[in-house]
């Protein structure tokens, strides 16, 4: 199985620290190997971390409006975001998916794994063009320390134009 460093959902890019545990997993599915076999198998690979002293990470219900834009529309507007703090990462604001134009993003097949959330899945945002490839992430189904951010989104400030 071939993985390299890349951004785990969370952090800026690229991600450069292998012993972390974010990965980008480079495998290609094809019609014999299903996506759901291919993760399933790679799911069996990693490895999982409780957030602790050596790593904290907090999330907290953030009282502030939080609107993101991108191409002059609004595609996220909400006063119930949750603002995860991780280790000596910037914070990041996880918006609930209700709150967000779900039909103005784009699913695509880009996944990371970080081994404190699990697996990451993105969304493009078509009307940002290339900067906003994989501009969203979201942890679908999070490891059970990390609960709080199921249903919930995340933008990378630096593929959007504002997060306010």
């Amino acid at each position: 199985m071939s993985a390299k460093s890349a951004i785990c959902g969370c952090r800026k890019s690229p991600c450069v620290d292998r012993n972390e545990g974010y990965y980008l997993e480079t495998r290609k599915r094809t019609a014999a190997t299903p996506s759901a076999f291919l993760w399933g198998e790679i799911m069996a690979d990693r490895a999982m971390k409780i957030p602790g002293p050596d790593h904290p990470i907090t999330i907290e219900a953030n009282p502030s409006r939080v609107v993101v834009k991108v191409g002059g529309q609004i595609i996220a507007d909400t006063r119930d975001a949750l603002t995860l703090r991780e280790a000596s990462y910037p914070d990041v604001q996880y918006i609930p998916r209700r709150d967000v134009k779900m039909d103005a993003l784009t699913r695509s097949e880009h996944k990371t794994y970080c081994p404190y959330k699990g697996y990451a899945s993105y969304y493009s945002i078509p009307v940002g063009g290339d900067r906003s490839v994989n501009a969203v992430w979201t942890y679908e189904t999070p490891f059970e320390a990390m609960a709080q951010i199921r249903e919930y989104v995340a933008f990378y400030p630096n593929r959007v134009d504002e997060i306010s």
